[in-house]
Order: structure tokens, then C-alpha cells, then sequence
């Protein structure tokens, strides 16, 4: 029996992205470089009503529990509540929202998934964010997902890219603390 070993590396490509019950990791479509932009643009330190949040600007969703989700980091006695969270792709898309959460809590975080599969790249970021005062602020900014067991080594030297902080560097108290270790292991984050 002749075999096509093209035909067979086809459907091997088609399949190995598809959803499973664990998320996998797949390159998000058409992104060339997925580090480009993550470093680019800094970590928001932001206050509302005068009390200060962070969001960092890349997290590492690979299941390790070091810098695995996505959320708002503040004081929940100054920022009791993110009114709407919405996170989308390079394409515009929406892939992951929500209203009406409290900051710091791991169960309304994002993971980093997309339809069941881990898609390293850069997303853009929509907060709504509610102070103690009541008052609301609006921010908008640019996160990577880049989870390590997917880090290669075009990937691994992150020497280069000064400006990623992680949620691990969050100070306590709404801000960053660059200072703090990202508590990443080689071969994913060596800064």
C-alpha cells in the first residue's frame, strides 16, 4: 500500500490544533514573531479615583502556576470591582469578557484560551474599572500570552525584551515592582 506522505502530513497539520478537553498550544494565525508588541508597550500602572492598579504586559499560560492568568491586580479595598474585562485578538475578534468581577481573583481571569487551544500571541485589552468612590475609568493596552513549554529557541532570550513584566511583579499595593522576579524558569523568561 502506497502512501501519500503529503496527504498524511496535511491532515496531521489540519488536526493538531483542534480543541481537546486540555487547552493546547497553537501559534495564533498569522503573526510571524508572536513577541512582537508584547515588550514594545509597557505594563499599565493605572489609578482610578486616585487608587492604583497593574496589569501586566505578558503572562505565561502553561499550566506551571507562575504567571499562568490574565487579570487586574489592585487593592480590593480601593478597587472592589472590574466592570468589564474584554480581551481580543490580532484579527479584532473577541475572545474572552467579563462584567462585573472582582481584581486579584484567579476564577475570572483569563487563561489565555481561545476555543479550548492556548494561542501564543499579542491580544489587545479593553478595562473598565470601578474605584471605593464610584468613579470609573476606561483603559485600554496590549498583553502577550506566551506560555513556556511552547518557548523554542527563537523565543527563550528574553534579555532582549526589558520591558515584559509579569503578574508575579505585582507589588501589593496597585502598582509594579520591576525588581521582583517574574519567577519564570529558563528556558522561558531569562531577565
Amino acid at each position: 500500500m502506497k502512501i501519500n506522505y503529503l496527504y498524511l502530513i496535511f491532515l496531521v497539520f489540519i488536526f493538531a490544533c483542534e480543541p481537546e478537553e486540555a487547552p493546547m498550544v497553537c501559534e495564533e494565525p498569522n503573526v510571524a514573531d508572536p513577541l512582537t508588541g508584547c515588550c514594545g508597550t509597557e505594563a499599565l500602572e493605572g489609578s482610578v479615583g486616585g487608587f492604583p492598579f497593574y496589569v501586566a504586559n505578558l503572562f505565561t499560560p502553561d499550566f506551571d502556576g507562575v504567571n499562568d492568568l490574565f487579570y487586574v491586580q489592585a487593592k480590593t479595598e480601593d478597587i472592589p470591582v472590574i466592570k468589564v474585562m474584554r480581551i481580543r485578538n490580532a484579527q479584532d475578534s473577541l475572545v474572552f469578557e467579563q462584567f462585573d468581577v472582582p481584581p486579584n481573583d484567579p476564577g475570572f481571569a483569563w487563561d489565555g484560551s481561545v476555543g479550548g487551544l492556548i494561542l501564543r500571541g499579542v491580544y489587545s485589552y479593553e478595562l473598565e474599572i470601578e474605584s471605593v468612590t464610584g468613579e470609573i475609568g476606561s483603559f485600554n493596552g496590549t498583553v502577550c500570552a506566551l506560555p513556556c513549554f511552547a518557548v523554542d529557541t527563537t523565543y527563550a532570550v528574553f534579555n532582549d525584551f526589558p520591558q515584559c513584566f509579569t503578574p508575579s511583579q505585582y507589588n501589593g499595593e496597585g502598582g509594579l515592582e520591576p525588581t521582583l522576579p517574574s519567577n519564570e524558569e529558563w528556558p522561558c523568561l531569562e531577565f
